[in-house]
Formats: structure tokens, C-alpha cells, sequence
């Protein structure tokens, strides 16, 4: 199957580049704060990354200024969405917002080296 053109998927809040030839994986970049008030938002971009392309995931959180639960859950929940698949999600770059809320979870075996 071939993967798609990149294409870009921008709101305020989230952006989405899909896997093309020249990007191995999908990304989605968080910029601002994420809380319940985006959670729906963060949940339709990992949707249509997910379901447009067969590639790993990564979350981009260099840009977040304050996040919360709900974002670590959509987190966990894409992990095990895709893990079922055979695939992963990874954390890039989380500013010291989101390192101190992905250490207060334990959750900082998802970030890249």
C-alpha cells in the first residue's frame, strides 16, 4: 500500500504531517495548552494521523506551555491503539511543561533520546 502525499493539518492548537516518502513517520506538534477544553481536538488528530497512514506516531510537545491528564490520557490511548497494530507512538522534545507532567506519570520511557 502506498503512503500518502505529506499533507498538513493545521488548527490553533494542533498540526498533523503525515508519513510521505520523504517523512518515515507521522507527526503530530502540540503548541500552547492543551486540558480538557482541546482534548476533542487532540483526539481528531491522532485520529485521522492514525487512520491516514500505516507509519510509527510521534507527538511533538516542544511548543506545549501548560498540559494536563486529559493529554496523557490521549496519549496512552493512541499507544495502545496502535500497539495493538504493531506499531508506536513516541514523544519528541517535551518543553519543561509536559517533561515535568510525562515524569510525574512515569511516562518518560515514550520520549525519544
Amino acid at each position: 500500500m502506498e503512503q500518502p502525499e505529506a499533507q498538513s493539518v493545521e488548527s490553533s492548537r494542533v498540526i498533523v504531517v503525515l508519513a510521505s516518502d520523504t517523512t518515515q513517520d507521522t507527526v503530530v506538534w502540540l503548541r500552547g495548552e492543551h486540558d480538557l477544553s482541546s482534548v476533542a481536538e487532540f483526539r481528531q488528530a491522532i485520529a485521522t494521523a492514525v487512520d491516514a497512514s500505516r507509519s510509527d506516531l510521534v507527538i511533538d510537545l516542544s511548543r506545549v506551555e501548560f498540559m494536563d491528564s486529559t493529554t496523557i490520557d490521549q496519549i496512552l490511548a493512541a499507544r495502545v491503539r496502535l500497539g495493538a497494530e504493531g506499531r508506536k507512538v513516541r514523544v519528541r522534545d517535551p518543553s519543561p511543561a509536559a517533561r515535568y507532567l510525562l515524569e510525574i506519570c512515569a511516562l518518560t520511557d515514550v520520549v525519544e533520546s
